[in-house]
């Protein structure tokens, strides 16, 4: 039996239209590449151009799928002699890869107090964040109808002290690191609002923090030690399966002086992933790591 769209020719002899190869042939040429090899380890990490300030610690970085524009906390433009301030920033580059412009803060999610940690929805609406406003430090949320316009004023999404959120692809989950137990919650979205924060189980120690995943299926978060943070990585076969004991990935660790470090973005297709470091005394910096291809 001959499969379909094949044609006999002859006795025996089988031959593909003459269309069939030029028609497979453009295909070939017009789809795009993988943009990376995701079996591959991440290259060195990078400083990101256009976005530290060396009078203040730069932190947790989230992006627009395309990463031309960024949102991140910064102590910069903190009062003099007082204790770091923390306000979130944004500042928007014209290709992926080039220099970011102008840094402007996030005016409408500002208090006196501060705030930090951001995390972007995919639509660039919605903006996730953690911030000491009136009693203790919680998870806050600022909406805007499109990307042209300012967020809103921010309204408490919990009054658990929750910290780092990273939002799902799809809107739906938060992940946070929980300071009451030192590990990982989850909140799930649905009627109208977020949940109770349940207990992410990765196992092999507590003081997780910044927690990124996209598609709930690979998570990298930072596993505190005696000195400092490292960063690692646990993956999974479905939503309902457990997580698995995490590894460090040991390329994105600068040199022996960045254990401070700290994941906050990842793309989807999990080639190019956003932490900062700390090294030595230097004031924190935000870098992009890249698989290759």
């Amino acid at each position: 039996m001959l499969a379909a769209g094949v044609l006999a020719v002859g006795c025996g002899d089988v031959k593909p239209p003459a269309t069939h190869d030029a028609a497979m042939d453009d295909a070939a040429a017009d789809a795009p590449g993988p943009a990376c090899d995701v079996t591959k380890p991440f290259g060195s990490p990078i400083e990101v151009p256009g976005l530290n300030d060396p009078t203040g610690d730069d932190v947790h970085a989230t992006l627009s799928d395309d990463e031309r524009t960024v949102y991140f906390g910064s102590s910069r433009n903190s009062p003099a002699g007082a204790a770091p301030i923390y306000h979130i920033y944004f500042a928007t580059r014209t290709t992926r890869d080039g220099v970011f412009g102008k840094v402007d803060p996030v005016g409408p999610t500002f208090s006196t107090e501060g705030e930090t940690n951001p995390s972007i929805s995919r639509d660039g609406n919605t903006l996730y964040f953690d911030s000491f406003r009136g009693q203790g430090v919680h998870l806050w949320t600022s909406t805007r109808s499109n990307p042209g316009i300012a967020f809103s004023m921010p309204a408490m999404i919990t009054a658990d002290p929750l910290v780092a959120p990273s939002v799902t692809d799809d809107g739906k989950v938060l992940y946070v690191a929980n300071l009451s137990f030192g590990s990982l919650s989850r909140l799930a979205f649905a009627g109208g609002a977020f949940g109770n924060p349940e207990t992410v189980a990765v196992p092999g120690g507590l003081s997780i923090t910044t927690p990124v995943t996209r598609d709930e299926l690979t998570l990298y978060l930072s596993i505190g030690n005696t000195t400092g943070h490292e960063i690692q990585v646990t993956k999974r076969a479905s939503l309902t399966s457990p997580w698995p004991m995490p590894s460090e990935v040991t390329e994105l660790k600068i040199n022996a002086d960045s254990d401070n470090a700290e994941p906050s973005w990842i793309s989807a297709d999990g080639c190019r992933i956003y932490l900062r470091y700390r090294l030595g005394s230097e004031k924190s910096k935000i870098y992009l790591a890249t698989r290759p291809k």
